[in-house]
């Protein structure tokens, strides 16, 4: 009885984080979406911390999926804040899109989590998205590498529409 309480009080603290950071999410990319019409507002440390923390937190809250794709935009950031990577326009189109990507993770995970089904996996749409979208900017994120299993989408496997469309959009710098 006592480990079911602990069980439901856990399951509503997941719910309750992936609300928050879905508006979280939403909040930050509202920012740095405005940024892109005034590259000198894009606060790079700001942002970086934010991703940082979502790294650590969905892993803690067991939302693995999502390490890898917060790993890779935290390096970016990284780079960016250590000035190994030079900030542009594409460079933060890409972070936004990285963002809404992010975002729509979250907001799958949530519903799946509410209707009581598995987490999405390794080979869901959110995770080929993210990782089409980072095949298809590759000259802009080159310094950052990509885990191997996902360069298959650079041979069209699970490349998302979409995403391809939006990384078209994308101008090398």
């Amino acid at each position: 009885m006592a480990e079911d309480n602990f069980d439901e009080e856990m399951r509503q603290l997941q719910i309750n984080y992936l609300e928050e950071t879905i508006v979280n999410l939403r909040n930050i990319n509202s920012g740095l979406t405005a940024c892109l019409e005034d590259l000198s507002a894009f606060n790079i440390d700001e942002t970086y911390r934010s991703v940082h923390s979502l790294k650590g937190t969905a892993g803690t809250y067991g939302f693995m999926v999502f390490t890898d794709p917060v790993m890779h935009l935290e390096d970016v950031l990284s780079r960016v804040r250590e000035k190994k990577m030079e900030m542009s326009a594409a460079v933060l189109r890409f972070i936004v899109s990285s963002f809404e990507i992010l975002i729509g993770g979250f907001a799958e995970a949530r519903e799946l989590f509410i209707a009581g089904n598995i987490i999405i996996d390794k080979d869901s749409e959110f995770i080929n998205s993210y990782f089409s979208l980072v095949v298809n900017c590759e000259q802009i994120v080159s310094a950052c590498p990509v885990p191997e299993r996902y360069l298959k989408a650079r041979d069209g496997n699970a490349i998302n529409d979409a995403e391809n469309e939006r990384a078209e959009n994308i101008p090398d710098k």
